[in-house]
C-alpha cells in the first residue's frame, strides 16, 4: 500500500489539528516543520519577535471565543461543559497561556512531538510535474519539493534540506510572511 506523504508549514493550532489527523490514517505519513523551538504558533507570548516588531499576543490578553467554541473535537478544554465550579478551573474567555497549555497537553496526548522538525524554516515550495501540462485541460496531480532551512545549523552557506512530498498544508498564520508566489499553471 501507497502512503501519501503530507507536509505541514506551522505547528500552532492548525498545525497541530493537521498532524493529528494524518496520524489517524493508515495511508498518510506527516512531517511538520516549525520555524520556532516549540509549538503553539501565535499564543506563544514573546515581548518582541525576532524582527523587532511586536506579535498579535500582548500580555493580559484573553481570547474572544468561549472555551465551549474553540476546543478540539476530540479533545475539550479542562472544564468546557462542567457544571461543577471546582472542575471549571479556568475562566470562560481564557488567558492565552492557558490556551497555549492546552496546546501543549494535546500534542503530549496524541504524541504528536515525533512528528515536529523544530527550527525549520520552509524557504520554497515548488510542484513536480510527472506527466507534461496540456493547456485546457486539469494538470495532472504534482509532488512537492519542499526546500527547509535548518536554523540550528548557521553554516555558510546556508543549511538547506530538501524533501518531497504528495501534498502541502501551509497553517503557518497570521505572522508569517510569502516571500513570492509561485506560477501554477492554469485549471490548478
Amino acid at each position: 500500500m501507497m502512503v501519501e506523504r503530507v507536509c505541514i508549514v506551522g505547528a500552532g493550532a492548525a498545525g497541530l489539528a493537521a498532524i493529528h489527523r494524518v496520524t489517524e490514517s493508515s495511508k498518510l505519513s506527516g512531517t511538520v516543520f516549525e520555524e520556532t523551538g516549540d509549538i503553539g504558533g501565535l499564543w506563544i507570548y514573546r515581548e518582541k519577535l525576532k524582527h523587532g516588531n511586536y506579535g498579535p499576543m500582548y500580555r493580559h490578553m484573553r481570547t474572544n471565543l468561549p472555551k465551549q467554541a474553540m476546543g478540539f473535537p476530540d479533545f475539550e478544554f479542562p472544564g468546557a461543559f462542567s457544571t461543577n465550579q471546582t472542575e471549571n478551573q479556568i475562566s470562560t474567555f481564557m488567558h492565552h497561556s492557558e490556551v497555549l497549555e492546552y496546546l501543549n497537553s494535546y500534542t503530549e496526548k496524541f504524541q504528536l512531538r515525533k512528528h515536529i522538525k523544530f527550527h525549520r524554516r520552509v524557504v520554497d515550495v515548488r510542484p513536480i510535474f510527472s506527466a507534461p501540462i496540456i493547456e485546457g485541460e486539469n494538470p495532472p496531480h504534482p509532488k512537492w519539493r519542499v526546500l527547509v532551512q535548518n536554523l540550528e545549523k548557521s553554516e555558510v552557506p546556508v543549511n538547506i534540506e530538501e524533501y518531497e512530498f504528495d501534498s502541502i498544508l501551509v497553517c503557518n498564520g497570521l505572522t508569517s510572511k510569502i516571500l513570492h508566489k509561485t506560477e501554477l499553471p492554469p485549471n490548478f
